[in-house]
């Protein structure tokens, strides 16, 4: 699915090139099968999740070719399309070393700049846990076992929680307005058969715009920009910050 297919606005504004090309053109798409695998004397590893299905083909420690098949979910698209670009023809230990952030930043223009919203970042999460998943089912050990690595940050402050939600960098800001709304908003949401999902923070002047996208049956709901509006902006303004004005994109 293209851009063209999918929300307008500026929100692309805040996706890399690299993102929108590997959205429009995916790379590696596809399925390998069991006898493609064994005419390259490969294992075939699978691993997959109710948005991605990623097939590896492993022999003597080494990917030899992957290829991944996912649901209309855009970012995802462009995400493994490049961790596919950086894991094949790597051994196995040298992918454990390969991190989400190292995903990340392989999709930015500039060097210094995010390819994509700081919420976006479960994408990455997803995706780590499954190239683990996979490594520890070829090695034949528990996920456990291997090393956990780290999501790309703007920085890191123990003292977040102490911190008034103004002053926090962005990363602190998501964080902190993820578990306002996973203690008080997901469940209901939920309950409706909905979600939602934090797309961009930024601050405009007095206000401090949390840009969010409704999941699911919160989508198409007649209340979504009303009384759900109303009820999310209203526990993060009590809990957060009184300048906190939510626009559903």
């Amino acid at each position: 699915m293209g851009l063209q297919n999918l929300i307008g606005g500026s929100i692309w504004d805040e996706y890399s090139q690299k993102v929108q090309a590997l959205i429009n053109h995916p790379l590696h798409t596809g399925v390998i099968r069991q006898d493609e695998a064994e005419a390259m004397g490969a294992k075939l590893v699978e691993v997959e999740t109710q948005s991605i299905h990623l097939y590896f083909a492993i022999s003597d420690e080494v990917i030899k070719t992957a290829k991944f098949q996912s649901a209309d979910f855009p970012l995802m698209v462009a995400c493994a399309s490049a961790l596919i670009e950086l894991v094949v023809g790597k051994s196995v230990d040298e992918v454990l070393t390969i991190s989400p952030s190292d995903i990340e930043k392989s999709l930015r223009d500039k060097h210094d700049t995010l390819a994509f919203p700081l919420g976006d970042q479960e994408v990455l999460e997803t995706l780590d846990t499954l190239i683990t998943q996979a490594i520890a089912s070829y090695k034949g050990v528990d996920v456990d076992t291997l090393t956990i690595k780290e999501l790309p940050q703007e920085s890191q402050d123990e003292e977040s929680n102490t911190m008034a939600f103004s002053d926090m960098s962005i990363v602190q800001k998501v964080k902190a307005v993820d578990k306002v709304i996973d203690e008080h908003i997901r469940a209901m949401l939920i309950a409706d058969g909905g979600n939602m999902e934090i797309l961009d923070i930024k601050v405009n002047g007095p206000h401090i715009d949390i840009y969010i996208r409704y999941l699911g049956a919160c989508s198409g709901c007649a209340s979504a920009n009303t009384g759900t509006l109303f009820a999310i902006e209203g526990t993060l303004k009590k809990e957060l910050d009184d300048n906190i004005r939510v626009l559903p994109i």
